[in-house]
């Protein structure tokens, strides 16, 4: 997909209210109740979804969706940034996680020529949000959408979701992600249980697990949605990654963009090779989280890790 098309997906992003309209901490590891479950009672009815209709799928599954009228909570600028968009020559803003070595092979260059260009005293130390001079490269700077995506509470795992039930919820919808089986950790998980225990790993919202998922592959409400090479986008050092690390590389972004943000000093993202996006000054964590994931899954040159990171 283009920059300009990625770039417009991050002004239209209605689709996280799909799920969420409806009804950084590592924790243990998979329990036996986790485990594919059988049950004598038999599930419950699918609802009639299809998935090439315009309507929205709650309103195909018959919940009225009630009107709002009201705001979400202003905040206020949590920085200043230039007004207008543009060019900079040779300028990159130092990302988290970024080292020196890092971006010189994204630009082609050398640490010692970045350490002469930038007058480094000490290149063994950079910092998140650090302006460094780049040779060779004019990089795009444009300031992000001031759309509310979610709210914090609805990307952190809190009070909020504390009664959701992952599995009577997806059960209920019959997608592709009921019947689905993978050995995580050893132990065999179907789809529901790999939802909940990358939620508990990363204290992400199942529900915005789900809505990721829905968005990106249809296994929420399609029982036999379209095949994808690479389920959320993740390419990893497997042939295929599975869900549970497709899951835990989306958890890991949204945690990245959020905690980044609130208290690592992230600004923005790189989207492509020539463009740097800041984060709207007034646009929350949460926001801030979901569009950093959006701008992994659409520019994954620059998010080819070996496999997703520890739960921040």
């Amino acid at each position: 997909m283009s920059r300009h098309a990625t770039l417009r997906l991050l002004w239209f992003i209605p689709w996280v209210w799909l799920l969420l309209a409806l009804p950084a901490c590592v924790r243990p590891g998979p329990r036996p109740d986790m485990e594919a479950q059988t049950t004598t009672t038999a599930p419950p009815a699918a609802p009639t979804i299809d998935p090439t209709s315009a309507a929205p799928v709650a309103g195909q599954l018959g919940t009225p969706i009630p009107d709002y009228a009201g705001q979400p909570t202003p905040d206020a600028p949590h920085y200043d940034v230039a007004p207008a968009n543009g060019s900079s020559v040779g300028s990159h803003t130092v990302a988290a996680g970024e080292t020196l070595g890092t971006i010189a092979q994204r630009y082609n260059t050398t640490v010692a020529d970045l350490i002469t260009l930038n007058a480094l005293t000490n290149p063994d130390v950079i910092s998140v949000g650090q302006q460094l001079q780049v040779p060779g490269v004019e990089i795009e700077r444009v300031v992000g959408p001031e759309f509310k995506i979610v709210p914090d509470s609805e990307l952190v795992y809190g009070p909020g979701a504390a009664d959701f039930d992952t599995r009577a919820f997806v059960t209920a919808l019959g997608g592709r992600l009921v019947s689905h089986q993978e050995e995580v950790e050893g132990q065999s998980m179907d789809g529901p249980a790999i939802v909940q225990l990358v939620a508990d790993r990363y204290s992400v919202s199942p529900r915005l697990l789900l809505a990721v998922l829905e968005h990106q592959a249809g296994w929420v409400t399609q029982a036999r949605p379209p095949e994808r090479a690479n389920l959320l986008g993740y390419v990893g050092t497997t042939a295929s990654p599975g869900l549970y690390v497709q899951l835990s590389w989306a958890a890991n972004l949204l945690n990245l963009g959020f905690y980044g943000r609130a208290d690592g000093g992230l600004r923005g993202f790189n989207l492509g090779e020539t463009t740097q996006v800041t984060f709207a000054p007034a646009v929350n964590h949460g926001t801030a989280g979901v569009q950093r994931f959006l701008g992994a899954v659409e520019g994954l040159s620059l998010i080819h890790i070996s496999e997703p990171t520890r739960p921040y």
